[in-house]
């Protein structure tokens, strides 16, 4: 059962996140973008690193990085859900 928003936003505590899984703001739509495409660009990475086989340190660069942004996509998007209460 969600409960209803009570605080009213004031410009000394703004509200980012909106409580609950039915509605979000318009914020929360962008960061779960950017994160989205965080995601993809790092699995395309280290994808990529596997064609690299003759230049072992381009091949590490890619996957360490690919690896790097596919790790921080999924934390900031389990941040993003623990703020949101679910």
């Amino acid at each position: 059962m969600e409960r209803p928003l009570t605080v009213l936003p004031t410009s000394s505590n703004p509200i980012v996140f909106y409580p609950g899984m039915s509605d979000q703001f318009l914020n929360e739509s962008l960061i779960s973008m950017l994160f989205i495409l965080m995601g993809i660009s790092g699995g395309v990475l280290a994808f990529r690193s596997t064609r690299y086989a003759y230049r072992p340190r381009e091949s590490q660069m890619f996957l360490l990085i690919g690896l790097a942004l596919l790790i921080v996509a999924f934390v900031g998007t389990e941040i993003v859900l623990n703020l949101k209460g679910l």
